[in-house]
């Protein structure tokens, strides 16, 4: 069979204008709003309250057309309400690299979505640390302890969390224990 190039053409003409508003659907549906204890991050946004030098912050950097993105977003939001009660401590950002390229750029984004930590003593032009573990709201909380544990010059306004991280071994040490007992 003799399929003409014009055929062909209109074809893929056909499935162009049939996944574009799709895209554009996509990309205008916001994956938080201000019901969320998430703060949305903006090129509008006044950057010296991110970065206080009282507060970390956890920033997610994501793409709200992107299906992982999507299906993460209420793993994110849980993780905020989860750690609501840490506020003095941290705030739970994120932005949509879709609408705030510039924003995101010198996050050298390799891939949707990417959660960082930024300690609260960082001077903007810091990208911060990379989470790569599991995507589970016990996971995040553990690498955010152990991140704000670890930095080094914490702010006085901050409770001693190296008391955290002591307890946090000890009880991993205990389970570890137990599981030999066990065998």
């Amino acid at each position: 069979a003799v399929v003409s190039t014009q055929s062909t053409g209109i074809a893929s003409m056909i499935v162009f204008l049939l996944i574009i508003p799709q895209f554009y659907a996509a990309a205008d549906k916001t994956l938080f709003d201000d019901k969320d204890d998430v703060i949305i991050t903006k090129k509008t946004t006044n950057q010296k309250e991110l970065y206080d030098g009282v507060k970390a912050h956890t920033f997610l950097l994501y793409s709200s057309w992107c299906g992982h993105c999507q299906r993460f977003a209420p793993v994110y939001k849980k993780f905020a309400e989860a750690i609501k009660g840490w506020s003095n401590i941290i705030l739970v950002t994120g932005v949509d690299c879709v609408f705030d390229t510039a924003v995101c750029r010198p996050y050298n984004v390799k891939g949707y979505p990417t959660i960082r930590f930024i300690e609260p003593t960082t001077n903007t032009s810091d990208i911060g640390e990379t989470y790569d573990g599991d995507r589970s709201i016990e996971n995040i909380i553990e690498f955010i302890v152990k991140a704000l544990a670890a930095v080094e010059n914490p702010p006085k306004s901050w409770p001693n969390l190296h008391a955290v991280t002591e307890a946090e071994a000890m009880y991993y040490k205990s389970k570890s224990a137990v599981k030999k007992n066990l065998k």
